[in-house]
């Protein structure tokens, strides 16, 4: 009976090292499949492929005061205008002729309140534009087509879709315009509505939060959408969202439903930054690290500065952009350095040119670089 017993004992032992061992085995594969979603790089990687001294022009536009920003759409560029013009956008052609406005502010017919665009567009048969538009203010989305806008801007009828939009994408960060077809529709936020990883106060480590992190202790409850803001981009050749944060030097790369598939951390350097503050929200001594990014159909960019607040606000010349080139894996493929500042840029693909908005001089104009 003795031996019995003692057989019994040693067997379910083994049975219990057994499955120590096997779940050893599971949790390492499954953490070896979550750190591939985590990537540490350093923008001294980058192979320079670029570096212009000078933009090869510069375009005045004098019925254009104070431009916000440029998207280049197809064939066309949007440009989106500060509070004060009559409308939201003008659209130009690809030599800078105008071609029209959409988007008039007010509350009547064909108008809105705070109208965006965020490079969501689809074309025709007939290449006919179509965007995804959305009013922050009016809580709604807005499939419209862009030559109806431009002929009869004081009408409804260029509206061809409309939805409602969940309450916390009325705030930064942006929103994400593909249901999960990728074909016209609405998705889910791409930030912190969501869950994301996020940097342990010990400044070694990331881990995944499914919902906001706890982060008060060095972020005020009214500053979280601050925290998160980010500037993102939807591809329509893989169906994926791109976003590159601004107080965090990171780039996350989202599935159709909102899953992290990868992250890219630039931990060189790093300064976790402090949003404790209420009252100085933009912390001066907080690094700010993405304003931009443009997708194409082999990649995306994404604009780089890495600077502390502090000193890009009192820029004396000294502080410059760099552009960052991946492919749409997220793969580092090179950078492009530029002699000043800028805080937006837009990537024709046709012409192979970038666009930025000069606003070192009087008159604002758009600096043209050919790569």
């Amino acid at each position: 009976m003795k031996n019995t017993s003692k057989i019994k004992k040693l067997i379910y032992i083994g049975f219990l090292l057994a499955a120590n061992f096997l779940l050893a085995i599971i949790s390492y594969s499954c953490s070896k499949v979550e750190d591939k979603k985590l990537v540490y790089l350093d923008v001294s990687e980058f192979t320079i492929t670029k570096k212009f001294s000078k933009p090869v022009t510069s375009i005045l536009i004098e019925e254009i005061l104070f431009p916000l920003k440029i998207y280049s759409v197809d064939s066309i560029y949007l440009i989106s205008n500060y509070r004060g013009a009559e409308f939201f956008f003008d659209v130009y052609d690809q030599s800078f002729n105008k071609i029209g406005s959409f988007g008039r502010r007010g509350l009547g017919p064909g108008e809105f309140q705070d109208l965006k665009f965020k490079n969501q567009f689809t074309l025709t048969e007939t290449s006919n534009i179509k965007l995804w538009v959305y009013d922050g203010t009016l809580f709604e989305g807005y499939f419209i087509d862009l030559k109806k806008a431009i002929e009869n801007p004081n009408t409804d009828d260029f509206i061809e879709q409309k939805v409602s939009l969940p309450i916390f994408v009325q705030t930064l960060p942006e929103y994400f315009f593909t249901n999960e077809t990728g074909s016209e529709g609405i998705g889910r936020s791409d930030m912190y509505s969501e869950g994301r990883y996020f940097l342990s106060q010990d400044e070694t480590t990331l881990k995944w939060f499914d919902k906001i992190p706890d982060v008060e202790s060095f972020t005020h409850p009214e500053n979280l959408k601050l925290a998160y803001h980010a500037s993102s981009a939807y591809s329509s050749y893989n169906n994926k969202l791109y976003s590159a944060m601004t107080f965090f030097p990171r780039i996350d790369i989202y599935d159709v439903v909102g899953n992290i598939e990868k992250t890219l951390f630039f931990k060189k350097n790093y300064v976790q930054p402090d949003f404790s503050n209420f009252e100085t929200p933009f912390n001066p001594n907080n690094f700010e690290y993405f304003y931009d990014i443009e997708l194409y159909s082999k990649g995306f960019l994404v604009l780089f500065v890495g600077k502390k607040r502090s000193d890009i606000k009192n820029n004396d010349n000294n502080i410059k952009s760099t552009i960052l080139a991946f492919d749409l894996e997220g793969n580092p493929q090179y950078k492009i350095e530029f002699p000043f500042l800028f805080y937006s840029f837009a990537y024709n693909e046709q012409t192979n040119e970038i666009i930025t908005i000069d606003r070192n001089s009087e008159e604002t104009s758009f600096n043209i670089w050919k790569l």
